[in-house]
C-alpha cells in the first residue's frame, strides 16, 4: 500500500498513475491572472475549487485572503496529494538537481510535473525510481500536451532516457546469467566488460549479484583479472580493480574466512594461512592499481590515461593521490580539458570525475569550466542560425524570386483595391458606369498578365536556371546538415560524444532560423516541381504522381517525427517543423530531378533547347 495523506493506493505507480493523469500540466484555458479576476466573490471561488483541475488556480486559492476559501483549497484533492509539497519547486537550481539525483516517490513526481529546467529535468527522469513503465506515461502524456519547443526538447530527452533504461534492463538478465555462470571463459569476460560499463548503475547491479559468489570461484575470477585477462585500455582494467576492492570491502564473509579455506592452486607458494581471504584479494588488487597508475604515466598523450589519473585524484587512498599528483597534477588536468582540441568524450568524463573531489576550490574550477564550456557551445549554435540565414539569401536571390515577388506585389495591390471598391459598389457602379467594366476588364488582364510572367520564371528550365537549381541543390543539402556540423566544430569526437540536450538545442535553433523561410520554402517547392514536370515531358501524369508522391513523403516525414497530427504539414502552427518537412521536400525533387532527368552538365541546354 501506497499512503499520501488521508488517501491510499495500491502501488506507488497507481498513485503516480492517478496524479499525472488528472492534472499533468494543466493549465486554465485562459491566463490564470484573468481567471482568477472573474471569480471576485467568495461563493465563486468555493465552487471554482470544487470542480477544479487546474494546479495554478488550487495553488492561488490555497493562498487566498479568505479563510474560507484557502481551507477549501488545501482540502482540494490535488492540494493533498501534491500541492503541499511543492516547496521543492522554490529552491535552488543546485539543489533541486541535487533532489532529482536522490529523492523518489512524492517529490520526484512533483518535479516530473511542474519543473522546467531541462538539466533538473534530465535529473529526475534519469533517476532510478522512475521505471520504464513511469516513463512511457510521461512521454504519453507529454505528446498530448504538446505545446512549444521546450515540450518537443523534454520529448526528445525523455525518448532517448526511455531507450537507455530499457537497455540497463536487457544488461541486468545478462549480468544475472553470467555471474551464475562465471567460471565459464565468456561469463568472466561478459562480467568485466560490465564492471568497466560507463554507467555506474550497471557496475554496481555487478556487484550485487557478485556479493553470493562462492570465494574460490571469487579468487579465480580475481585472478583471471589480474593474469589472464587482455585489456585494452589501463583505465578500464582499474575500473575493474576497484570495483572488486570494493565488493571485497563489504562482504563480511570473506573478512572472517582465513586462506586455508582456498584452493591451493589459488594461493600460490606464498601462501599466508593466517591471512583472511580479504586482505589476501584487497593486497593483490592495491598491487595491481600502483602499478597500473605507473604505467599509465609512461603515456601522458594517450587520454584514456588522463582519465586514470583523474580518477585517482579523488580516491580515498592516500598513496594513489600523491603518487597521481607526481604524475600530473590537477591544475595540468583542468588545462588540457580546458583545451578545445580536448575530445568531447575526455572532457565530460573528466569532469565528471573531479565534481566529486573532496576540495571545494576544485568542485568550484570544475564548475567554471563546464560554464565557459557552456558559453562557447552557444557562439557556435548562435553561427549555426546565421549561417542558415546567410544560405538561405543566397537561395532566394536567384532563380528570379525578386520578380516573382515584385508580380505577386501588384497583384496583391489590386486585389486590395479590388475589395476596397466593393465597399462602395453602388457609388462605384453609378460614377463610372459602362467605364465600371473597363476597369474590371483592365484589373484581370493585368493579373493575368503578372500572373503569367510569373508563370514563365517558374516554369523556366533555360542553361542558366538549370544551373542555377545544381547550386541550389548542394546549398540546401549544406543547410540540412548543418545542424550536424555546428556540433561538429565545438570539440573533436564523434557525434554519440554529444549531450543529447546540446544535440536537442541545436535542432530547436536550426529548426527556428529555417521557420521564417517557411513560405518562400513552399515557393520553392513549386517552382522545382514545375520544373520537373515541363522537363519530364508529360506534364498532366507527373504532375499527378509528383501529388502523389508528395502525401508519401509527408506521412513518412510524420512517422519519422512521431507526429499523430491529422493535419496536413501546410496548415501547421509548428513552424519549424513544417519547415523542415518542406526543406526535405524540396531536396527530393531537385535530387530526383538531376538523378533522373539531368545526366551530364552539357545536357541542360539541350533539354531547354527541347522544350
Amino acid at each position: 500500500m501506497f499512503n499520501v495523506g488521508d488517501r491510499t493506493f495500491k502501488t506507488y505507480i497507481d498513485f503516480y498513475t492517478y496524479v499525472m493523469t488528472r492534472y499533468f500540466r494543466r493549465v486554465p484555458p485562459i491566463p490564470t491572472n484573468i481567471y482568477l479576476e472573474v471569480m471576485e466573490d467568495v461563493e465563486t471561488r468555493l465552487k471554482v475549487i470544487e470542480h477544479c483541475q487546474f494546479p495554478a488556480i488550487i495553488n492561488s486559492l490555497a493562498n487566498d485572503e479568505n479563510d474560507a476559501v484557502r481551507r477549501a483549497a488545501r482540502d482540494h484533492e490535488f492540494w493533498e496529494l501534491l500541492g503541499r509539497h511543492q516547496d521543492i519547486l522554490g529552491f535552488a537550481r543546485s539543489e533541486r538537481i541535487r533532489f532529482a539525483q536522490i529523492e523518489g516517490h512524492v517529490n520526484i513526481i512533483v518535479l516530473l510535473m511542474f519543473e522546467d529546467d531541462l538539466e533538473v529535468l534530465e535529473q529526475v527522469i534519469q533517476n532510478p525510481s522512475i521505471s520504464v513503465k513511469m516513463l512511457a506515461l510521461f512521454i504519453h502524456l507529454l505528446k498530448e500536451r504538446g505545446r512549444g519547443r521546450k515540450d518537443e526538447q523534454t520529448l526528445e530527452m525523455a525518448r532517448r532516457v526511455i531507450s537507455s533504461k530499457r537497455e540497463r534492463i536487457l544488461k541486468v538478465s545478462t549480468i544475472q546469467k553470467a555471474v551464475q555462470k562465471i567460471q565459464n571463459e565468456e561469463s568472466k569476460i561478459a562480467c568485466i566488460e560490465f564492471l568497466y560499463d560507463d554507467d555506474v548503475e550497471i557496475r554496481k547491479m555487478v556487484r550485487a549479484e557478485m556479493q553470493s559468489i562462492e570465494p574460490n570461484q571469487l579468487a579465480r575470477f580475481i585472478r583471471y583479472v589480474l593474469k589472464s585477462h587482455p585489456f585494452r585500455k589501463y583505465i578500464n582494467q582499474f575500473r575493474v580493480v576497484s570495483e572488486l576492492l570494493q565488493l571485497i570491502r563489504v562482504r563480511s564473509d570473506l573478512h572472517h574466512t582465513r586462506t586455508d579455506y582456498l584452493d591451493p592452486e589459488i594461493l600460490g607458494p606464498a601462501m599466508n594461512p593466517k591471512q583472511t581471504i580479504a586482505d589476501f584479494m584487497s593486497q593483490h588488487l592495491h598491487e595491481r592499481r600502483y602499478q597500473l597508475l605507473e604505467k599509465s604515466g609512461e603515456d601522458l598523450t594517450n587520454f584514456d590515461n588522463i582519465l586514470l589519473l583523474s580518477t585517482c585524484h579523488v580516491e580515498k587512498d592516500s598513496t594513489l593521490k600523491i603518487r597521481a599528483a607526481e604524475i600530473l597534477s590537477l591544475e595540468e588536468i583542468l588545462n588540457l580539458v580546458n583545451d578545445p582540441s580536448t575530445p568531447r568524450r575526455i572532457f565530460k568524463q573528466v569532469l565528471a570525475i573531479l565534481e566529486h573531489h573532496p576540495k571545494k576550490e576544485i568542485v568550484e574550477e570544475v564548475n567554471q569550466v563546464l560554464l565557459r564550456e557552456s558559453r562557447r557551445m552557444q557562439e557556435s549554435l548562435n553561427e549555426l542560425e546565421v549561417s542558415v540565414q546567410a544560405y538561405f539569401d543566397i537561395i532566394f536571390q536567384s532563380l528570379g524570386y525578386h520578380q516573382i515577388n515584385s508580380y505577386r506585389d501588384v497583384v496583391k495591390a489590386i486585389q486590395t483595391t479590388e475589395r476596397q471598391l466593393e465597399k462602395f459598389g453602388e457609388l462605384v457602379a453609378n460614377t463610372l458606369m459602362d467605364d465600371k467594366q473597363k476597369l474590371d476588364s483592365l484589373f484581370g488582364k493585368l493579373k493575368e498578365n503578372l500572373n503569367n510572367r510569373a508563370d514563365e520564371i517558374y516554369f523556366d528550365v533555360s542553361d542558366k536556371t538549370i544551373h542555377e537549381l545544381q547550386y541550389i541543390r548542394s546549398l540546401l543539402d549544406e543547410i540540412n546538415n548543418l545542424k550536424e556540423m555546428s556540433l561538429g566544430n565545438m570539440r573533436p569526437g564523434t557525434p554519440e560524444d554529444l549531450e543529447s540536450s546540446i544535440r536537442t538545442k541545436a535542432q530547436v535553433i536550426w529548426q527556428s532560423a529555417i521557420s521564417a523561410y517557411l513560405g518562400r520554402i513552399k515557393d520553392l517547392v513549386e517552382m522545382v516541381c514545375r520544373k520537373l514536370a515541363k522537363i519530364a515531358g508529360d506534364q498532366a501524369a507527373v504532375e499527378t504522381e509528383i501529388s502523389e508522391t508528395t502525401k508519401d513523403l509527408e506521412s513518412d516525414y510524420k512517422k519519422r517525427v512521431s507526429c499523430n497530427l491529422s493535419i496536413q504539414c501546410s496548415a501547421c502552427v509548428k513552424r519549424g517543423c513544417a519547415a523542415e518537412r518542406f526543406l526535405e521536400e524540396a531536396r527530393f525533387y531537385l535530387h530526383e530531378l538531376f538523378d533522373n532527368f539531368i545526366e551530364a552538365e552539357e545536357e541542360p541546354a539541350e533539354i531547354a533547347a527541347q522544350n
